[in-house]
């Protein structure tokens, strides 16, 4: 029983954070600086949507706008309105294909694990399916070579909403890990131990019929009549 839960539970765990990973705003992050900002900021990116930036005046006598007032920035996260790059693209189908794969299997292997029905060959299957999950949940961190590609929409967004109200814009020439990219990590983890599980559930299954096959083997041995 504890080989055959224990890959649904790191199998679900897996799940979870893959798809926080995938959903989240915050996958990668650059560097903003500019000159009047009290601090810098990191414009953060997810797969599917993305920080945006918006300057607005603001009078706190009235609580409204106002030309004469002072400036604040508001970061909101918003659906990307352009097309990808290739790599890009390409971890955006690695997180849609671990979501649908993923949540299908793992439905499957709810209603087998509470004996609704039965699957033969369960544990190879799994197996290869626990490692295929790892692959593609790897892979979504190709998102990390899309830098160039966001370092244009981060100058896209300044020139736009009026970033360079606040002093001339500094970006990082880099891209670094944010929040959902570690989860995305964690996530493939959990995918390959999920992996092993199913392994050595499908070795001990292995070895549990080879030593039944030997018992009834020699059974059958002690049932021959003796010959004089």
């Amino acid at each position: 029983l504890c080989r055959s839960v224990l890959p649904f539970g790191f199998a679900a765990i897996a799940y979870l954070l893959s798809w926080m990973g995938s959903v989240s705003c915050n996958f990668v992050s650059i560097g903003l600086k500019a000159g009047t900002l009290e601090k810098p900021l990191d414009v953060e990116f997810g797969l599917w949507n993305h920080d945006s930036l918006s300057v607005y005046n603001y009078d706190p006598t009235t609580g409204g706008s106002s030309d004469s007032s002072g400036l604040y920035l508001v970061q909101t996260c918003r659906f990307y309105s352009f097309g990808s790059s290739g790599t890009w693209k390409t971890s955006q189908v690695m997180s849609i294909l671990v979501v649908l794969i993923g949540g299908s299997f793992l439905f499957v292997k709810a209603l087998l694990t509470c004996g609704v029905f039965e699957m033969r060959h369960e544990n190879a299957v799994q197996s290869v399916a626990f490692v295929l999950l790892c692959l593609f949940q790897g892979l979504t961190l190709m998102f990390l070579r899309s830098c160039k590609s966001l370092s244009e929409l981060v100058r896209h967004m300044t020139d736009r909403n009026h970033i360079g109200t606040f002093g001339e814009v500094e970006l990082d020439s880099n891209c670094e890990l944010s929040s959902a990219a570690n989860i995305a990590i964690a996530g493939t983890v959990m995918w390959f131990v999920a992996a092993v599980c199913s392994v050595d559930a499908l070795l001990a299954e292995r070895r549990n019929a080879t030593s039944k096959e030997q018992s009834a083997a020699q059974e059958s041995g002690l049932d021959e009549p003796l010959l004089i």
